[in-house]
């Protein structure tokens, strides 16, 4: 039995953590998502996607869209992520400053699980 995802929730959230990636090269470093990849649903954020290797920070929000905030990162820095979703709305902070914000669907419904930390890939 899986664990139920930590919020339901779709509309008026927000996801914080602080995060640190000795290697930001690596491909799809989940920083903190709730939902369920495999049902494709929920958010998050995280350095690059599978078989990306950018060093961005990405937002995922919507249908399971991934968006490159275009936001570079390092290695072995530490930085304040926090990610609000109100209504359309999408926006990303990085140390408290505004980096992406985009509009779409309401994100579908977070189901399963929370993940904090997690290597996406290899899976």
């Amino acid at each position: 039995m899986y664990p139920t995802a930590t919020t339901s929730a779709n509309d008026n959230v927000t996801l914080d953590a602080w995060f640190n990636s000795s290697n930001v090269n690596q491909q799809g470093q989940m920083i903190l998502y709730n939902g369920s990849d495999n049902s494709r649903n929920g958010y998050g954020f995280s350095i690059n996607l599978e078989n990306v290797t950018s060093g961005n920070l990405y937002a995922l929000y919507g249908n399971i869209d991934w968006f490159n905030t275009g936001t570079q990162l390092s290695s072995n820095t530490w930085y304040y992520g926090a990610m609000t979703i109100s209504g359309t709305s999408l926006k990303m902070y990085l140390n408290g400053v505004l980096v992406y914000s985009t509009t779409n669907s309401n994100p579908i419904t977070p189901t399963l699980y929370t993940n904090i930390g997690r290597n996406d890939y290899p899976a």
